[in-house]
């Protein structure tokens, strides 16, 4: 038996034993959810509950009150999501804390609630003290 064959003997096989159609997982599928050249934040784990979509690759947005369960980033720029501290010195500029950062073409099915107080998230090296 050649490869091609048993590699067509084994997807009718599992289309079979799936129920007569292939299925991909649910995450995987509502990751590519998100379009080419955009930054998606869900409120939910797994990709779900869409709150925010961006394209633009220098800007900050306001987050604050929106939790982020999870990301897809699909920019060539990494984004940058901050905490505004509000009147507590931290390093750097007196009011903002870094929680973490996406890479371009990065992404995560669960943020484990890391970001949860964040209030802006800004791409292409903007600062929201710089923007707000």
């Amino acid at each position: 038996m050649n490869f091609k064959r048993m590699a067509a003997t084994m997807t009718a096989a599992l289309a079979l034993a799936s129920g007569g159609a292939l299925v991909n997982a649910a995450p995987a599928a509502a990751a590519t959810a998100c379009p080419s050249a955009k930054l998606c934040l869900y409120k939910g784990g797994d990709f779900t509950y869409l709150n925010w979509t961006s394209t633009s690759t220098k800007a900050c947005l306001s987050v604050e009150g929106y939790y982020i369960g999870s990301y897809v980033n699909r920019l060539p720029v990494t984004a940058v999501v901050w905490e505004w501290k509000r009147g507590e010195i931290v390093v750097g500029d007196p009011s903002f804390l870094i929680l973490g950062t996406i890479r371009s073409g990065g992404s995560s099915s669960d943020t484990l609630g890391r970001w949860n107080r964040a209030t802006f998230v800004c791409t292409g090296g903007e600062k929201p003290w710089e923007r707000y």
